[in-house]
């Protein structure tokens, strides 16, 4: 038996045939796991986000515009649960748990000092524009290339350019440095 497009398995899942939505989630679940795991630390939350997201795909299956790029609307769905996690008060109002405060720790069982100029690169990102944001921490932190970053945000690689960019010039300006001496470099 011939193996069905994602077009295929997308136009039946959205006329509900729920077999050909498992098929193609099944396609794509480890790398949602993946994508989701590293978005958020807490397995337990992580394990909700993947079913808030599994939930959310198949109640809006039928708004895939592209059905051949199922992946990338799949993966950008998990992404925006995440970050909606991550923005979300009741997430806020938690205490931070044990497992977490192990990150901060040094290999000798002692926190480690913070580093001022991480908090400075920190204050730095959370000044960007959430949209220019994203592309940094995708080409810069995870080291994705601009096809990448395109396919994962679902954006044309003319705007990822533009946005990275103006995500440049504005940390350039954030840290005061001035276009003569970034040309020194």
């Amino acid at each position: 038996m011939q193996e069905q497009t994602n077009a295929d398995l997308v136009r039946r899942s959205a006329q509900g045939d729920r077999e050909a939505f498992v098929e193609l989630i099944s396609r794509y679940r480890s790398s949602l796991v993946s994508l989701i795991r590293r978005l958020t630390a807490d397995l337990d939350e992580a394990e909700h986000l993947l079913q808030e997201t599994l939930v959310h795909s198949w109640v809006n299956i039928g708004n895939v515009r592209r059905p051949e790029r199922v992946q990338a609307w799949l993966l950008q769905v998990a992404r925006n649960l995440c970050r909606d996690y991550h923005k979300s008060a009741e997430r806020r109002m938690h205490p931070t748990e044990q497992s977490e405060l192990a990150n901060y720790l040094n290999r000798y069982g002692r926190a480690a000092p913070p580093d001022p100029r991480a908090t400075e690169v920190r204050e730095a990102m959370h000044s960007l524009p959430p949209a220019e944001r994203e592309v940094v921490q995708l080409f810069y932190a995870h080291g994705f290339t601009i096809k990448e970053i395109c396919d994962r945000t679902q954006s044309p690689a003319g705007t990822v350019k533009s946005r990275l960019f103006t995500a440049r010039h504005h940390l350039r300006s954030f840290f005061g440095i001035t276009d003569q001496e970034e040309r020194k470099r």
